[in-house]
């Protein structure tokens, strides 16, 4: 952290009392420690889309996913904040996929399975289209074992099929 980032943040904090939290709950002032993942946010596909619709939905993109700043904001440790995002957070921008997440409905759900288990954040260089952690084939094979056979070659499955999804193996 630069010098100069740090005493921004030290000023932020010694104003905190006179601000309303959620003020202080921005893309900006999580960058001023969390540079790196905020700018691989900002320019990935979830930070182009909502800076597409409005600038300020960019700005609470943190609190969005990862649920109010503040005490993170006083004490920045990791176990004050919410790390990893429950899939409600992604659903809530990605209206019709709540079967995917249906407790009823979705075998992954039941299984333990959480959309940033497949799919990356964006905090860092995508992989795959979609967002996959890696190639469909690959990712699912790590849990499908059984299946793993059936689904090479991927374009097969109808999984593939269904999400349309490109293959190095096209």
């Amino acid at each position: 952290m630069t010098p100069l980032r740090l005493l921004t943040l030290v000023t932020i904090l010694a104003l905190a009392p006179l601000a309303a939290a959620e003020d202080l709950e921005t893309m900006e002032t999580c960058a001023m420690c969390h540079e790196d993942e905020a700018a691989a946010f900002a320019s990935g596909p979830h930070g182009r889309a909502m800076a597409s619709v409005d600038s300020s939905v960019l700005e609470k993109s943190c609190v969005g996913c990862h649920g109010s700043a503040a005490e993170h904001i006083d004490d920045p440790m990791p176990e004050n904040i919410n790390r990893h995002p429950a899939a409600s957070a992604c659903v809530s921008c990605h209206p019709g996929r709540e079967a995917m997440t249906d407790i009823t409905a979705s075998a992954h759900v039941r299984s333990g399975v959480a959309c940033l288990d497949c799919h990356g954040s964006g905090h860092s260089e995508l992989k795959t289209d979609h967002m996959l952690n890696s190639e469909p084939h690959t990712l699912c094979a790590e849990c499908h074992l059984s299946e793993a056979g059936a689904i090479c070659p991927p374009r097969r499955h109808p999984a593939v099929r269904m999400h349309q999804l490109p293959l190095a193996a096209r």
